[in-house]
């Protein structure tokens, strides 16, 4: 599309813009101060929902719930709520003691994450595995009492939460070929810090009802 302007109204019209002879737009405001930018920042904000990570959640939701409910022979139900981005310095309190924390490793690439579990929730989920018809647990220990774990509920939530990394991956596996696998379980929250305090983090909580009720957390770094 050709110029409207001739080559000497052009250059009238940069003279004039240089000399400062040209007004500016109307409602423009002149003399505004200039705010910096860092860009080398990591510090990235994202608003609005996102419905296609909730899309993925609920899907991993529902094949846990029947992979847990076929492993435990409870009835045992997992609801995912809304994803929310955090910076990782947040997600230390989700971690505190009497949270079971452990690391995942999500595949080649793709680095770490951390899964965690309420301790009432983890209680009632070892005692189902184990036969206990009465697994529910609705006594919550206190804030900050730390929950050890003896070797056979190491083994037996490492194999629940194997269900749930392979709901995970199947989810997922459309989008990123995430292959999750418990590492270990992390007795202490300040080893279980995968990123630096202001890297930004996803989390993913799904609610669990019925014969053993409590939160399951996955925190992936963004």
């Amino acid at each position: 599309m050709s110029s409207p302007l001739d080559q000497s109204e052009v250059e009238a019209l940069m003279a004039a813009i240089q000399e400062g002879r040209v007004a500016a737009e109307p409602g423009s405001p002149a003399g505004a101060p200039v705010i910096g930018y860092d860009l080398t920042s990591q510090d990235r904000i994202i608003r609005g929902q996102m419905p296609t990570l909730d899309s993925i959640d609920d899907r991993i939701a529902s094949l846990f719930s029947g992979a847990i409910a076929a492993r435990t022979r409870l009835d045992i139900r997992a609801v995912a709520t809304p994803a929310t981005l955090m910076k990782f310095i947040d997600v230390s309190g989700l971690l505190a003691p009497p949270a079971i924390v452990g690391l995942l490793t999500l595949g080649a690439g793709h680095g770490l994450g951390i899964v965690t579990l309420d301790a009432s929730l983890a209680k009632s989920l070892v005692a189902g595995s184990l036969g206990d018809r009465k697994a529910r647990s609705d006594a919550a220990p206190e804030a900050g009492a730390k929950t050890e774990l003896t070797s056979v509920e190491r083994v037996v939530l490492k194999h629940l939460v194997t269900l749930f990394a392979d709901a995970m991956a199947t989810s997922w596996s459309d989008i990123l070929a995430f292959k999750p696998e418990l590492m270990r379980w992390e007795g202490d929250p300040r080893m279980a810090m995968v990123a630096a305090p202001t890297d930004l983090a996803i989390l993913c909580a799904f609610d669990l009802s019925g014969a053993a009720t409590g939160r399951l957390q996955v925190v992936i770094p963004y």
